[in-house]
């Protein structure tokens, strides 16, 4: 069995070092073979993210990140013209990769513990394992979920990233990574204020948002 192909979705509207920091922590794991950005179009909770012109942006943006080795982006969801269920990516993502190879879906703690909100939340380990990122806004960020979780309970409780190269699915991670304190919605509105949020987002994104004067930036004489 091979290594695990490790799906993150969201709306990377924009993508920021919360985002990228616990994948390239997840990705000096030897079991991660590798990570693929899945942005999403129609969002459960959030409705339509922006024009086809934002699309654009956001897509351009993940792809100056997205470029280091076992790294990728996928625009199914984008394309898909619905709104985008975890369950249905993971459901096509089962079924491009066969039965037996080792897929997991990565979250942060805070949608983890919202997870019995989710459409079909408890297919969700029958078609690939959970890593559970830490967050710094999470109350129990310290805390092991409880017992009774919805998800934790059935899975037979927490198990080492290494056991999920064994197995397809079923089992629940949480990742010690280490948390960063920043959200798509806080950058875009330091950049709606008119403040630079160059320490949050990677250095091409900022570069990016700059030179197409997103989010109402203005642009910043001599480099920024």
């Amino acid at each position: 069995m091979g290594g695990v192909t490790a799906v993150f979705g969201g709306a990377f509207d924009p993508v920021h070092l919360g985002h990228i920091k616990p994948i390239f922590e997840l990705l000096e794991q030897p079991e991660i073979e590798r990570v693929i950005f899945v942005p999403c179009k129609l969002h459960p909770g959030k409705g339509c993210i922006g024009s086809a012109d934002d699309d654009r942006h956001r897509l351009a943006m993940l792809d100056l990140v997205v470029r280091a080795p076992r790294m990728a982006v996928d625009t199914r969801e984008m394309h898909a013209g619905e709104t985008s269920y975890t369950v249905d990516t993971l459901r096509s993502f089962r079924s491009e990769l066969g039965a037996d190879a080792p897929l997991a879906f990565v979250l942060g703690e805070d949608a983890f513990n919202g997870v019995a909100g989710w459409r079909d939340y408890r297919r969700l380990p029958e078609l690939a394992h959970l890593i559970v990122t830490r967050r710094p806004d999470c109350a129990g960020a310290d805390v092991e979920a409880p017992a009774d979780h919805p998800l934790v309970g059935v899975s037979g409780g927490y198990v080492p990233l290494g056991e999920l190269a064994h197995d397809p699915a079923g089992k629940v991670c949480r990742f010690g990574n280490e948390p960063v304190a920043v959200s798509s919605s806080e950058v875009r509105k330091l950049l709606e204020a008119g403040c630079q949020p160059r320490y949050l987002v990677p250095g091409t994104v900022w570069s990016y948002i700059r030179r197409n004067r997103l989010y109402g930036c203005r642009d910043v004489p001599n480099g920024g």
